[in-house]
């Protein structure tokens, strides 16, 4: 029994079981805040046979007998009570309680260290950069400067801000290479290229402006783990054409013309942004592209004029939530 990467706002539970080839047993879940006295009803588990991905990725990724689900709508950075009571008409039962907290939502530690910086002079600075400095960017241009050189902290990120006192120039980079990165902050920043998290762990990017043919991207294995992708605007300028639909349009291939937000990897959320102009705005990875695609959260985006999906999950796995974007065009 397990609650694999908690997000912010939902927790997962997995309960490997024996037996049941009938698959007729069932799972009903409550759960209350930990200190409280009333539990609240939640949705009952799936019932999971198992199972594997066979060719169609690499590695073939494999799932036990199972039940498995989520709770939603909680509150970060608390502690939970999760009553499960599983039952099988043919025989068997079990009660248990889990206990597992909700993350954090990402920010700077208490003691921070607040450094301004500049295009002169910011390689120099994150150079010897520590667990918990900030780092305020006054406007201009940081065309020099497309690598995060150092690693934060748990609970002590590096945190990389645009001062935002420039209503037209801000804080403008022409790319951000943060592959391997991990516990970093990066926020109120100007990108003209792609935001590249691959191989990136407990990475936040927020309130950026991202204009690129692949916006924040984290493609290949193995992905990203833990980041939290929240409140960009990502733009791009695809014609509305079908070379740009689905494999199964009339013009026959897809012709990949951008990415808007691209990731594959557990545990991230993705939330808040305003995506447009891409085939796909939002996707997940498919087929031998994925790795690991559990835990994942998609929720209160804006999407706009995405002529193959809004949303592309096809190659999700187990407790990947996606709801409550609003998709136009």
């Amino acid at each position: 029994l397990s609650s694999p990467y908690p997000t912010l706002t939902n927790l997962a539970i997995e309960w490997e079981i024996e037996g049941d080839g009938n698959l007729n047993a069932v799972c009903n879940v409550e759960y209350r805040r930990s200190g409280e006295s009333v539990w609240l009803k939640a949705m009952p588990l799936v019932r999971v046979p198992a199972g594997n991905t066979g060719e169609r990725t690499w590695p073939t990724f494999r799932w036990t007998n199972k039940f498995a689900g989520s709770v939603f709508d909680l509150r970060p950075r608390t502690r939970y009570e999760i009553k499960l009571s599983l039952r099988d008409p043919d025989g068997g039962r079990a009660d248990t309680v889990l206990s597992v907290s909700t993350r954090p939502v990402p920010k700077q530690a208490s003691d921070s260290r607040v450094i301004e910086a500049n295009p002169g002079n910011i390689a120099d600075l994150l150079a010897c950069a520590e667990p918990g400095d900030v780092f305020v960017l006054s406007p201009g241009y940081y065309y020099r400067q497309t690598s995060i050189p150092r690693d934060g902290a748990p609970g002590r990120p590096i945190v990389l801000r645009g001062d935002g006192s420039h209503p037209l120039i801000g804080s403008t980079f022409t790319g951000l290479d943060l592959q391997d990165r991990k516990h970093l902050i990066i926020e109120n920043l100007t990108v003209w290229g792609s935001v590249d998290l691959r191989g990136a762990e407990d990475v936040t990017v927020r309130r950026c402006k991202v204009f690129a043919q692949y916006g924040i991207i984290a493609k290949y294995q193995p992905g990203c783990k833990n980041c939290y992708i929240a409140d960009n605007t990502v733009s791009w300028l695809m014609p509305w054409v079908g070379e740009g639909m689905g494999s199964s349009s009339p013009w026959g291939g897809a012709a990949n013309m951008g990415e808007g937000i691209e990731i594959t990897g557990p545990g991230n959320v993705v939330c808040y942004n305003r995506v447009s102009g891409y085939r796909d705005c939002i996707s997940t990875m498919e087929d031998l592209w994925i790795y690991d695609q559990r835990c994942i959260d998609i929720y209160n985006n804006d999407i706009s004029q995405g002529p193959d999906d809004g949303v592309e999950a096809d190659f999700c796995s187990a407790n990947c939530r996606i709801m409550r974007n609003r998709i136009s065009n």
